[in-house]
């Protein structure tokens, strides 16, 4: 009986160990908590003031892109729009020499041979 109860006490003892050590993870856990979510607040407060609520609450703001990729973005543009106006060249060009060649057939036909 006497080993029983003490048994009993040692169970009992480390229960509350473990009881206490479990508040105290816990205490820690909400104060983590509740930093993270002031921290949240102040984060979108902060989001809220720079006009950038990217569709939480208003109208999203396009960020600026780097300099460096607008500059590269400005070139490829400058590019592709180059290359349109040499693919509509050699198209006016084709057509200008069609009609001739077609007008030059019918010259060609009208003439008496």
């Amino acid at each position: 009986m006497e080993r029983y109860k003490a048994e009993s006490k040692k169970t009992v003892q480390r229960y509350k160990e473990s009881q206490e050590a479990l508040q105290g993870e816990n205490e820690v856990l909400r104060e983590e908590n509740t930093r993270l979510q002031e921290e949240m607040s102040r984060l979108k407060d902060k989001t809220a003031q720079a006009g950038d609520t990217n569709g939480v609450g208003g109208e999203a703001q396009e960020e600026e892109p780097p300099e460096g990729e607008e500059r590269k973005k400005d070139a490829q543009d400058a590019k592709e729009e180059e290359a349109e106006e040499a693919k509509e060249k050699e198209k006016d060009e084709n057509m200008v020499e069609s009609r001739e060649k077609s007008t030059e057939e019918e010259n060609s036909e009208q003439q008496p041979g």
